[in-house]
């Protein structure tokens, strides 16, 4: 109840800044809403707790044989670092020493709003024409009420996850240079392996020129129904420390259990999903989006339907949706803009018809997410970390 407070408070005081203030205002909560991790404890089962025994293990060694592997010391939880998080080894290496475990869940959740954060005030930047304060406010507040602070806490996907959305800012939209944008990508595949399949997506958006894209959303949608042949690829180079990091993921979060499914939680936001992708489709099929955020619409578009296709798979979906969240601002901001008036209870929406083919085809995709997931509930082909549908 505190922090929901402490969100609201901050959320709609914002309402309330002028424009000019608002990116210094943004940063003071992001550092303020992030600093009640000093008074939060966690519980035994909680990612924020092995986090904490890390920072002791650290706080004991020094930098260099922590990367050069010789403090093999019969503990698993810096090898698995080690092996594959190695950048995120340094991040709470010197975190650790500021000798308080806070500072970690503090600092992080600061980078993490302050990251998302940025991406709406470069939205309002760059749609080059006059918004509202209210409606970059409320963008803001959007953000704040869907970012679950819990979740904050488990550090490396989340820390992740802000960083590649503001760097895929750069990339798709105020078009950096490629290369220093997928050298970015891939030292932040250092912080979450999941990163990989990131860029994955990625690489579909430059498909997009040569294949039709309808080709690859049904390729997003159903790509976990190839994951016995990734399995069996990534089993046959297991030697190789990528691969073998993956199929450890994929063993965690998939195959041998993981989170149970917490039914409220995931049909909220499946619901959730569907509001943001209408909200998109609406942006979309009227045309307010400027032609530089194309691609970045088309990455958007594959996130949730890889997100729906995954729906089974608690632990894939709620990742998904915390990388959707953060994506949204733009086309909030831009239907803000075009379909409300200068008042909150000015709407402006297009005579257009607000349903074409396209919408169609997702909306049917998402009821057959729907469908399969009943099927393999009642048939009895969860896995052990999905026991009940959304």
């Amino acid at each position: 109840m505190i922090v929901l407070t402490t969100l609201m408070i901050f959320g709609c005081f914002g309402f309330f800044v002028p424009k000019m203030y608002l990116k210094r205002y943004m940063l003071l909560s992001a550092v303020c809403i992030s600093s009640l991790y000093f008074f939060f404890t966690p519980l035994p089962g909680y990612d924020l707790t092995r986090h904490y025994e890390l920072l002791h293990i650290l706080r004991r060694l020094d930098l260099k044989s922590v990367l050069s592997g010789t403090e093999k010391i019969s503990n698993r939880l810096l090898n698995q670092y080690t092996e594959n998080s190695r950048l995120y080894l340094i991040y709470a290496f010197l975190i650790s020493k500021l000798k308080i475990d806070a500072f970690l869940p503090v600092i992080t959740g600061t980078i993490i709003y302050a990251s998302a954060s940025s991406i709406i005030m470069m939205s309002a930047e760059d749609f080059g024409e006059e918004i509202e304060s209210w409606k970059i406010s409320f963008c803001f507040f959007f953000m704040l009420m869907l970012t679950d602070f819990r979740t904050v806490s488990g550090i490396r996907n989340m820390l992740a996850f802000s960083l590649f959305a503001y760097v895929l800012y750069y990339d798709l939209v105020r078009n950096a240079g490629k290369f220093w944008c997928f050298l970015a990508y891939f030292l932040l595949a250092n912080i979450h392996t999941s990163i990989y399949l990131l860029i994955v997506i990625r690489l579909l958006t430059s498909l997009g020129k040569i294949v039709p894209k309808w080709i690859l959303m049904v390729v997003s949608f159903v790509s976990q129904s190839f994951l016995d042949s990734i399995i069996q690829f990534l089993t046959r180079v297991g030697d190789v420390p990528l691969a073998r990091s993956l199929l450890e993921k994929i063993n965690i979060y998939v195959i041998s259990g993981g989170t149970q499914y917490i039914m409220i939680r995931g049909a909220a936001h499946f619901i959730l999903i569907l509001i943001q992708m209408a909200i998109f489709l609406y942006v979309l099929r009227n045309q307010y989006m400027n032609k530089k955020f194309k691609h970045y619409g088309d990455f958007y578009l594959f996130t949730i339907l890889f997100a729906l296709g995954a729906i089974r798979q608690y632990d894939i979906f709620v990742r998904s949706y915390m990388l959707i969240v953060f994506m949204v601002s733009p086309f909030l901001l831009s239907f803000l803009n075009n379909a409300v008036g200068e008042m909150p209870n000015e709407l402006i929406l297009s005579k257009r018809s607000l349903i074409g083919f396209r919408e169609v085809c997702l909306y049917l995709m998402c009821i057959a997410a729907v469908i399969l997931s009943m099927i393999m509930y009642y048939r009895g082909f969860y896995t052990p970390m999905d026991s009940g549908f959304i």
